[in-house]
């Protein structure tokens, strides 16, 4: 095949994939064609600008070349085949990886139960990949609450969870989440009800406690 066809048929490819709303081929073929792309084009963006989409919304394929090679095998068969998942899967270790891959594709987890795990491994970096995988499984059972609060001073994701655990139980924290000027907290029952208890010691609504806690305002 000629330099020009291969490429061709690598942008209808990437065009058909993400311009459909059903996708005939696999995310893998899709990472397989927005290489050959790239190594033609450039960049993300040179091919995004030759497609009509941004260099952002590609880049997201481009995570398919993190995965190990036994849970490439499970998105070429397409037992995994959502882009989200893949992109939460991708910032694993291949152990990790091959734990919660295994649940996404043979115990119908969701995209938010991955990156319920990804939160988790954030915060614990030494718990075996199962436990925390059993910790996602047991939060699905129970009640959750959710606290937004604006991010502000610098704090990473570990740090945020740090100071909340002075206040609530590890693990009691389901997931901490920041994007932009917008930050989420999930707490279970006990989480809910020990910032209830810190919220009646401080004489304020419990919607508004966090900023003090995270920022000892």
């Amino acid at each position: 095949m000629s330099t020009d066809a291969q490429l061709d048929r690598a942008l209808a490819l990437l065009i058909s994939s993400t311009k459909r709303k059903k996708r005939r081929a696999s995310l893998i073929e899709v990472g397989e064609a927005l290489e050959i792309a790239k190594s033609h084009l450039g960049s993300l963006k040179d091919v995004g600008d030759r497609i009509g989409l941004s260099g952002k919304m590609l880049g997201q394929f481009s995570k398919i070349s993190n995965l190990s090679e036994g849970l490439k095998e499970l998105v070429r068969q397409r037992k995994i085949d959502s882009v989200d998942t893949v992109t939460h899967l991708a910032q694993l270790s291949e152990g990790d990886q091959l734990e919660v891959g295994r649940r996404s594709a043979f115990e119908d987890w969701k995209t938010d139960d991955v990156r319920a795990f990804v939160e988790l491994r954030k915060r614990d970096h030494s718990a075996p990949a199962v436990d925390l995988a059993d910790r996602v499984f047991l939060s699905k059972t129970t009640k959750q609450f959710v606290f937004e609060f604006v991010p502000r001073g610098g704090l990473d994701l570990r740090s945020i969870s740090v100071r909340l655990e002075k206040w609530i139980p590890s693990e009691a924290i389901i997931s901490v989440e920041t994007s932009g000027s917008k930050g989420t907290v999930v707490v279970s029952q006990s989480g809910f009800e020990a910032l209830q208890r810190e919220a009646k010691a401080r004489n304020v609504p419990i919607r508004q406690l966090l900023p003090q806690l995270l920022y000892q305002i």
